[in-house]
Parts: structure tokens; sequence; C-alpha cells
């Protein structure tokens, strides 16, 4: 419910066009590994996730804030 709300506050405050912004140079283009390609910047955002949920059950699980 409270992402609804959110979602709804930012396009009352911004809008809801969507703003385009280009990729950095070394996150464009693919590597080809036999016959499967793999775009680099999905590959950078699954590690990306995967550091941001092993940060957070590193926090959940050995920091005081944590226990609390």
């Amino acid at each position: 419910g409270l992402q609804i709300v959110f979602t709804e506050l930012c396009r009352v405050f911004w809008g809801a066009q969507q703003i385009t912004v280009d990729r950095p140079p070394f996150l464009k283009g693919v590597w080809m590994l036999g016959g499967v390609t793999i775009v680099k910047y999905r590959v950078f955002l699954i590690i990306v996730g995967a550091l941001l949920v092993l940060i957070g059950q590193y926090i959940l699980t050995k920091t005081r804030i944590g226990m609390v």
C-alpha cells in the first residue's frame, strides 16, 4: 500500500514522463559466449543486486541494528 502512495506522490511532484539516461560506456555492449549473448548492463545489475542482498543480510544478522 505504501509503495502505491509513494509512487503517486512522485508522479505528483515530478510528473509521469519517463526520463531516459544513457548507460555508461563501460556498460554498453555484450559478450558473446558460444551461441549465448550476455548483456554487460544486466550482469552489472545482477552483481549489484547480489551485493545489496549480502550487505542487508550481514546488517540483519551481525549488527546491533539487526538485532533490534
